[in-house]
C-alpha cells in the first residue's frame, strides 16, 4: 500500500498556527521531518505520519492539547485546500457535504487496502437521530484528524445559518 499523504496547504496552516502560538518554525519542521520548502505550494503533499509528528509536536510546544480544535476553529479550510473554496461555493450544507466526500481525498487520504473509500462521511440515522459518522479506518492513530474534522464541520458551515445539528451529550 502506498503511503498516505495529507495536502501541504493543511500542514501549512497548521504550522502557521502553532507558530503564531509561540512554537518555533524550524523545530516543528524538523520533528516532523517537513522540509519547509514543500509547504510553499498548498498542492504538494507531505506524508500522513509527519502530518501526525507535526500536530503532537505543535500540542507540545505551544502547550495547546487542543490544537487540533483551535487549528479547526482559526483556519478556515479555504485558505489551505481547495476543497474548502468549493465548500464555500456550495449553496447549502448538504452540497458542501457531497463536495466534501467527493474530493475529501485532495485534503487526507484515506485508503482501504489501496482503494479509496466512497463517501468517507455518511449521515446515519439512528433512534430517530441522524448522526455523521467518519468512516474513515485507522482514527486512532490520529484522533486530532478527528477533532479538528468534526470541529471545522460545526465551525465551517455556520455560514449556512443557523445550523442546530450538534447537540451537547448528556455525560
Amino acid at each position: 500500500m502506498a503511503e498516505l499523504t495529507v495536502a501541504a496547504g493543511v500542514a501549512r496552516g497548521l504550522l502557521d498556527l502553532a507558530v503564531a502560538k509561540g512554537a518555533s518554525r524550524e523545530v516543528l519542521a524538523q520533528r516532523a521531518a517537513i522540509e519547509l520548502s514543500v509547504l510553499e505550494d498548498q498542492d504538494n503533499r507531505v506524508p500522513f505520519a509527519s502530518y501526525v509528528a507535526l500536530m503532537r509536536a505543535g500540542k507540545e510546544l505551544c502547550g495547546d492539547p487542543a490544537l487540533a480544535l483551535h487549528y479547526a476553529e482559526e483556519i478556515d479550510l479555504s485558505e489551505v485546500s481547495i476543497v474548502g473554496l468549493l465548500g464555500h461555493a456550495s449553496a447549502t450544507m448538504i452540497d458542501a457535504f457531497a463536495q466534501l466526500n467527493r474530493y475529501g481525498q485532495l485534503v487526507v487520504e484515506v485508503e482501504v487496502e489501496g482503494v479509496a473509500v466512497a463517501d468517507r462521511f455518511q449521515l446515519v440515522p439512528s433512534n430517530g437521530e441522524l448522526w455523521l459518522v467518519d468512516t474513515r479506518q485507522r482514527p486512532n492513530d490520529c484522533p486530532e484528524l478527528t477533532e479538528s474534522t468534526f470541529a471545522r464541520m460545526v465551525c465551517g458551515t455556520r455560514r449556512f445559518g443557523d445550523t442546530p445539528f450538534v447537540k451537547a451529550g448528556s455525560g
